[in-house]
């Protein structure tokens, strides 16, 4: 992850609950404690949050982490190129699916296996009625355990999301469908 989507991701967290402490921050942003803190110490040295005391808390070494007005500036801005860098990374996805896709088609095969979630596996569906694409998900599988041969052989090809390295491998051997047919959207 970018440091800038940390830095939004911190920021959106002390915005929304600004009485938590560095590991429920770390838990709600999926980001490491360690670098909790660093991205923490980052923003208050760049002025975007300051650290006060808690004085309703009968703690008195209590902190609380607030937003400043150049954070709250600065978690806008941020926001805006979040959102911006992901549909990037959709509209790439999009291409990359339609691109797939449009090759199948090509090769004559009309139905594939889809492994991955259910957010790309509704993409990988809108973008066949979009482009009017003649191919079809025989089959959705998201977890690896549930693939077998006869699942997979209909299709004869298999396409996954999955930034696993060895996931080809595990579809290949769980059934038995040749590497070249085994398409990786990543």
């Amino acid at each position: 992850m970018e440091p800038q989507n940390k830095e939004f991701l911190i920021l959106e967290a002390l915005d929304a609950k600004e009485n938590i402490t560095q590991r429920q921050l770390s838990k709600q942003t999926g980001i490491s404690l360690g670098q909790a803190n660093y991205v923490l110490k980052s923003l208050m040295v760049k002025g975007l949050v300051k650290l006060e005391k808690f004085h309703k808390n009968s703690n008195k070494a209590k902190y609380v982490y607030l937003l400043t007005p150049k954070g709250i500036e600065a978690k806008s801005r941020l926001a805006v190129n979040f959102v911006v860098s992901k549909l990037k990374e959709y509209d790439s996805l999009r291409l990359k699916i339609e691109e797939c896709l449009l090759a199948l088609s090509e090769d004559h095969f009309d139905n594939f296996v889809f492994y991955g979630p259910d957010i790309v596996k509704d993409l990988i569906t809108s973008v066949i009625s979009d482009k009017n694409i003649n191919i079809n998900i025989s089959a959705h599988k998201s977890d690896i355990n549930k693939f077998d041969k006869s699942t997979c052989n209909a299709s004869g090809v298999v396409i996954f999301f999955d930034d696993n390295p060895g996931i080809r491998t595990e579809i290949k051997d769980l059934t038995g469908i040749s590497s070249k047919n085994i398409i990786s959207l990543l």
